[in-house]
């Protein structure tokens, strides 16, 4: 039986730096065959490692030089895990069970300590938000088609719904229910957002269980801006550095206590950067709804697309798939705030005087007055002194 090639350039590179001798590469190479013959898979760096021939540091330095983690299943296969995050799981193309990832111990660096080994996963996390997902948006998008059949948008809602389903059913077989539900989630971001943008409050075109896409869309961001929060914690930042998370959920704070107070009843549907009075004198910039949909949201999809990229790129199962939809629905939130923001002038328009007629002329004319709920209330008084007349 021959070497592994990942023993035989792990021993050229140790044997290059000086480390271990031929004699010694040659040792360990006969101790790795005959632990395999016997039927216990091993290999040349944990050899090396158990004999002190190497430290755990000159290990470490090994692997990231050849880029090589191997994980050992108990089939008896050599599972490679370089580009996973060490403590998290990886499927055995073998037998397709789950090991873990070493090098969780600075001393050990083939070691998984037992916390770490039997502790749920952040997958398993994932996987449990991906299905209550899948199952809650799927279930919006299902009644939104049915309800809306009969407007305008009944054809675009059926559509986009059933593609979405399909994609969503596709990436879920491949893994990734957190996926799939981020997918049924753009799709819905998507259509309220048209509906809400190209409709008056007074005729929605697309609802759900009785819930106008206006009604809905606070609610909407108000629940993006927790799973931004979760989705960067679990995903992007799972070990720290913790006062990077806190930062992102002091600044989120704000934003989301304005949008849960939008979803109350009589506030103001048109309204997403100015709200109580006590925020009057507050800059646009500074504004909640400013720092939501102009500041977080683009920020959040630029850094869940780079880390899917990345993923993607280094062949990281789950990176884009995971991503893709939920950054792309933050997408779409964030390029509402600022049709709405622009043409409703609680935005400047200085730097680009072309950007308010091309938005405008997408949006419906209830966004274009600064003050929507003034002028609806004036048009009710006029219609009701019509109709005595």
């Amino acid at each position: 039986m021959g070497h592994h090639p990942a023993d035989v350039s792990f021993g050229k590179a140790a044997h290059a730096k000086g480390w271990i001798d031929r004699e010694g590469a040659r040792d360990a190479m006969r101790t790795v065959k005959v632990l395999s013959e016997a039927g216990e898979t091993t290999t040349l760096s944990r050899v090396l490692f158990e004999q002190d021939m190497l430290s755990a540091k000159q290990v470490r330095q090994l692997q990231d030089k050849l880029e090589q983690r191997e994980a050992l299943c108990e089939c008896g296969s050599r599972v490679e895990t370089y580009t996973r995050k060490p403590g998290s799981k990886a499927r055995c193309p073998s037998c397709k069970a789950k090991v873990t990832v070493p090098g969780t111990d600075p001393k050990d660096p083939f070691h998984v300590p037992a916390a770490a080994a039997n502790a749920p996963s952040q997958s398993g996390a994932q996987l449990a938000l991906g299905v209550v997902g899948l199952v809650a948006v799927g279930a919006v998008l299902a009644q939104g088609a049915h309800e809306s059949w009969g407007s305008h948008m009944g054809l675009g809602a059926v559509v986009t719904s059933s593609v979405a389903g399909a994609l969503a059913l596709v990436v879920t077989l491949r893994g990734s229910a957190l996926g799939g539900a981020g997918i049924l989630l753009a799709a819905l971001s998507g259509l309220v957002v048209a509906a809400a943008a190209g409709n008056p409050v007074s005729a929605p075109a697309y609802s759900a269980f009785g819930l106008s896409a206006h009604a809905a869309l606070p609610g909407l961001i108000a629940l993006h801006l927790v799973l931004a929060w979760w989705v960067l914690k679990a995903s992007v930042f799972p070990q720290g550095p913790e006062g990077v998370m806190a930062f992102v959920g002091l600044f989120s704070a704000p934003p989301l206590a304005f949008f849960v107070y939008r979803c109350l009843p009589g506030t103001d549907p048109t309204h997403y950067f100015t709200g109580p009075s006590v925020l009057a004198k507050v800059p646009w910039f500074a504004q909640p709804g400013a720092i939501a949909l102009l500041y977080l949201f683009p920020l959040t999809a630029c850094v869940l697309g780079g880390v899917a990229l990345v993923r993607s790129l280094r062949k990281r199962s789950g990176g884009l798939l995971t991503h893709a939809g939920f950054a792309a629905s933050l997408a779409l939130l964030s390029g509402f705030g600022l049709a709405v923001g622009t043409v409703g002038d609680q935005l400047p328009t200085a730097g680009n005087p072309r950007l308010e007629p091309l938005l405008a002329a997408r949006l419906d004319p209830q966004w274009k007055t600064h003050e929507p709920a003034r002028a609806s209330t004036a048009a009710a008084v006029q219609t009701t002194a019509d109709a005595s007349r």
